[in-house]
């Protein structure tokens, strides 16, 4: 196979790898390169071609990633066989999901995850990392040598931070994460649509006010300095109000003032910020609670304090659909379906793993007509 051919004349306007994955791309889709025909090795192709290994290896890998192209140990790089079925799926994690109360929105997703590919016949096994996070932004060895053996025919990230991407993207196995990145093989929750439905059931609750608990503000950041992804939905919020001319004033905002503290227990948190949210001369008529872990403690601090609501204060709160929230309060409530977010995620890899292109999926909240649990007034 002669990359320097006619078939192939590098242009200037292009990285060279990304006219070199183009050119075999082209020819696995128009059939020209069969499924199952074995290419030359890297070193062959980037003599051929003038080029360095690596250049080659970019483009080979992309290709991989793509479902196009798959690698075997000491046999080489084939054009993967259509209709191959998805096998096995990894499912890494950086942190240890078991050991931390809070985390029980990360063990419904993977329970989710798990479900879902068994309804596939596709197997599913869960790698936590388990290096200190200053490790964490370099290679997990032990990930990596299983996509390269073939042991493992795609990832999937739940939840991943920047400096994690970096290592992960250059797996030769399809990869789909849920960042705040924008990446086409992401998905995540649309907090800009949140936001807008949080405002718009404020507007309909009939109140002109609205007050804010979340532990997160711009500032918010993971342990490694990385963005938090909820901290978008902060600046979302103040958009909207005050698209919809819906009062807001910076008291009536209980944020977390720092890195440490919004990274507290969080329904310890939330009932201490709606303490002081009531301690406040004045109040705005509606309060949006988000996530649904603060909203466990700005609930118990409502009962303990015996704020009427509606009367005193009218409630907008978030709350994951697969787990219960008890709140013997008549809120409304605004659902994210984390079976949503899985599904999605698993579509990701299918599509990659068929050759076909991704592109960026957003998972949308839904309002509740019949609040799930115990959500009765008291």
């Amino acid at each position: 196979m002669n990359l320097t051919g006619k078939s192939f004349c590098p242009q200037k306007s292009a990285p060279l790898h990304e006219q070199v994955r183009d050119y075999f791309e082209s020819r696995i889709i128009s059939g020209s390169l069969p499924s199952g025909s074995k290419l030359p090795s890297t070193q062959d192709l980037a003599r051929e071609h003038g080029t360095h290994v690596s250049t080659v290896h970019k483009a080979l890998t992309e290709l991989v990633q793509k479902g196009l192209l798959v690698r075997r140990k000491r046999h080489g790089t084939f054009v993967r066989e259509r209709g191959q079925k998805l096998r096995n799926v990894a499912i890494y994690y950086p942190e240890d999901f078991w050991k931390v109360e809070e985390f029980a929105a990360k063990r419904v997703m993977h329970a989710a995850l798990m479900n879902l590919l068994g309804e596939k016949d596709i197997k599913g096994s869960l790698w936590i990392d388990p290096r200190p996070d200053n490790l964490q932004g370099h290679k997990f060895a032990e990930l990596e040598k299983a996509a390269t053996d073939g042991l493992i025919d795609a990832v999937i990230v739940p939840v991943v931070d920047p400096p994690h991407l970096a290592w992960l993207r250059k797996l030769p196995v399809p990869v789909a994460f849920s960042s705040s990145e924008d990446l086409p093989n992401n998905v995540s929750a649309d907090m800009d649509q949140l936001a807008r439905l949080a405002i718009q059931t404020v507007v309909e609750q009939g109140s002109r006010s609205v007050g804010l608990i979340s532990p997160v503000y711009p500032e918010t950041t993971d342990a490694d300095g990385s963005p938090h992804p909820n901290a978008h939905f902060y600046l979302a919020f103040l958009r909207a109000a005050r698209e919809a001319g819906i009062e807001l004033h910076n008291e009536w905002i209980k944020a977390a003032s720092s890195v440490d503290d919004g990274n507290r227990n969080q329904e310890e948190w939330g009932y201490e910020a709606m303490r002081e949210f009531w301690r406040q001369p004045r109040h705005p008529e509606s309060l949006v609670v988000f996530p649904d872990t603060s909203a466990r403690g700005v609930i118990l601090a409502l009962l303990e304090m015996g704020v009427r609501v509606p009367q005193d204060l009218k409630l907008v709160l978030h709350k994951n659909a697969e787990i219960a929230l008890l709140c013997p309060l008549p809120a409304d409530i605004i659902t994210l379906s984390l079976t949503d977010v899985a599904r999605a995620l698993i579509e990701q890899i299918e599509t990659q793993f068929s050759g076909g292109q991704c592109t960026p999926k957003l998972i949308g909240f839904q309002r509740e007509k019949k609040p799930a649990g115990i959500n009765k007034p008291i």
